[in-house]
């Protein structure tokens, strides 16, 4: 099943939009899919550092008793 896309318009800093025409130039991708790749990335960076803050909340409680 195909997935559902958005067209955005988007306006960037040069230095940004540079950055990642680099990207995709190194990793022979499209810009399109470069964005897209580096947002999941960065996404699920983030994701990933509030799961780990609640585990270590978990984990300090659960030494604090």
């Amino acid at each position: 099943m195909a997935r559902e896309v958005r067209r955005l318009n988007v306006n960037l800093p040069k230095e940004l939009d540079d950055r990642v025409v680099q990207y995709a130039e190194k990793m022979t991708l499209s810009k399109t899919s470069a964005i897209i790749v580096l947002l999941q990335q960065s996404l699920d960076n983030q994701q990933m550092m509030l799961t780990m803050d609640e585990l270590l909340k978990y984990v300090q409680n659960e030494q604090a008793k």
